[in-house]
């Protein structure tokens, strides 16, 4: 996948708009996660429950990596990611973010 739309195209294929939302906010929490940013700042920030940020949490540090791996790329590519709404654009925002790190 290489652009914005082409990311997009897939995942509306493959997920549920609902398992859409939920991705792009867990990278959203590892975001904020990598940025020092406490429970409370991010449940508040974009409405996610402790324990969807204590999910992400454990992955950040005893999971595959994964968000490690797109959150360095951003790092190194100087990307800054966007920030996601828990309400409006956040599937488009998640997509836009991924093809950047591609």
């Amino acid at each position: 996948m290489k652009t914005e739309e082409e990311c997009y195209r897939f995942f509306d294929d493959l997920c549920t708009f609902s398992e859409i939302e939920a991705m792009s906010q867990r990278f959203e929490v590892a975001s904020l996660l990598a940025d020092g940013k406490t429970f409370t700042q991010i449940s508040q920030k974009i409405g996610v429950s402790s324990t969807t940020i204590t999910r992400v949490n454990k992955c950040l540090c005893y999971g595959a990596d994964g968000y490690k791996l797109l959150l360095e790329r951003a790092k190194r590519k100087k990307s800054k990611l966007p920030s996601l709404s828990p309400r409006t654009g956040a599937a488009r925002l998640f997509f836009l973010s991924i093809s950047l790190l591609l």
